[in-house]
């Protein structure tokens, strides 16, 4: 259980606060809050419904807000459950100290698990035999500091130096005695939990953070285990990079592109392995399909709005997008860094209602074993 399959709904939830901070300019030191329903879908995980609580706390002139509190309680239909509390607070004793903590309690009946490596077979009879699923429960905490050391006046550029915190279990547990996990028995079957600190920085530079169209971000971390807080000692290095940029075409056409890269050094629990095969990742394959010490994908997206229906304030867009990745054994293997790629491709929808920045997306993803769908809020990135 890593902290972006913690996150699975992130996106999602920080979509709703989006029609509350634009009130902002007409209530500058107000807190606004609410109960909301929450739905989604993706072929791995199945529907998922829940609630989610959301109160934010406008503050006096603060921006984006002064804090702002998310809990939500969800449930799927492959059984996924998840009850999570999320706060972020902008400053911190009158610093521009922003911070994120997270507490995370989930269970994944149909968890993923197809061996370590990335030219594991696919069988298509033992995945309809459920030979690839075992099931998982987990706790996380997490916590994100971001310590501004440069940030522009009255513009969209900023550099901050990240300060990470995280506490992760989980208890990976046997549904068949025909499965992958029961035959294989990697490391990290049963109970297992680490505890990580780390640094690193982050960049800003996008025009929107929301429907982005020029500029980029890029963040670069490194994390360490700690002695006697985990069951054995591995570092974590991750870099990410995001580009936008548009042009004119009969219609504004958004290419955007996401580099992503994480390496994990020593012993660690094959559930916190780097992965490559996920709705975030190579869009198409089945979750965790690909896992290894290191992994690497590049997603890139062709984005555009289509038509407008001014009066009911609908707006429909769409993308084309293409996925490909692979995982690495260790530094060595980096010299097939051009071999041995998986690639996906599939097309996607968008549809904003009353909101602009509040849009749902829907979409395809192929690949060469399998084909899923997705629906989420707003771009994956």
């Amino acid at each position: 259980m890593r902290a972006k399959h913690a996150l699975l709904f992130l996106g999602l939830l920080a979509a709703f606060p989006l029609k509350a901070q634009s009130q902002l300019e007409q209530k500058p030191d107000s807190i606004v809050s609410g109960f909301l329903p929450a739905i989604s879908y993706s072929s791995d995980f199945g529907l998922f419904g829940g609630g989610i609580y959301n109160r934010i706390n406008f503050g006096q002139n603060t921006k984006p807000f002064k804090d702002q509190f998310l809990g939500n309680v969800i449930l799927s239909t492959k059984g996924f459950a998840q009850i999570q509390f999320y706060y972020d607070k902008t400053s911190h004793f009158g610093t521009p100290h922003r911070a994120t903590y997270e507490v995370n309690v989930l269970r994944l009946f149909q968890n993923n698990y197809f061996g370590i490596g990335n030219a594991v077979v696919f069988d298509e009879a033992r995945w309809n035999n459920e030979d690839y699923f075992y099931e998982s429960r987990g706790v996380l905490l997490n916590y994100r500091g971001r310590f501004p050391v440069y940030r522009k006046k009255d513009d969209i550029k900023r550099f901050d130096v990240l300060l990470l915190g995280n506490y992760t279990y989980e208890l990976a547990l046997d549904r068949t005695t025909t499965s992958v996990l029961t035959q294989t028995v990697p490391y990290g079957k049963g109970s297992t939990w680490l505890s990580s600190i780390g640094t690193g920085f982050f960049w800003e530079n996008r025009d929107n953070e929301i429907i982005p169209k020029f500029g980029n971000w890029t963040e670069l971390n490194i994390s360490g285990t700690i002695p006697g807080l985990s069951t054995k000692l591995s570092t974590n290095i991750m870099f990410r990079h995001h580009q936008y940029y548009t042009v004119h075409f009969i219609r504004d056409l958004t290419f955007a592109g996401r580099f992503y890269w994480r390496h994990v050094i020593g012993d660690t629990p094959f559930w916190n392995l780097s992965d490559a095969g996920f709705s975030a990742t190579l869009r198409g394959y089945p979750y965790r399909r690909f896992i290894d010490k290191g992994a690497m994908t590049y997603n890139a997206e062709l984005r555009t709005w289509l038509f407008d229906i001014p009066s009911w304030k609908l707006r429909f867009g769409g993308y084309f997008f293409t996925d490909i990745g692979r995982v690495f054994e260790d530094f060595a293997d980096y010299e097939n860094v051009f071999k041995g790629y998986h690639q996906t491709y599939g097309l996607g929808g968008t549809f904003s209602v009353f909101n602009p920045n509040f849009f749902l997306r829907m979409e395809m993803g192929y690949s060469d074993e399998i084909s899923r769908f997705y629906a989420g809020i707003g771009y994956l990135f």
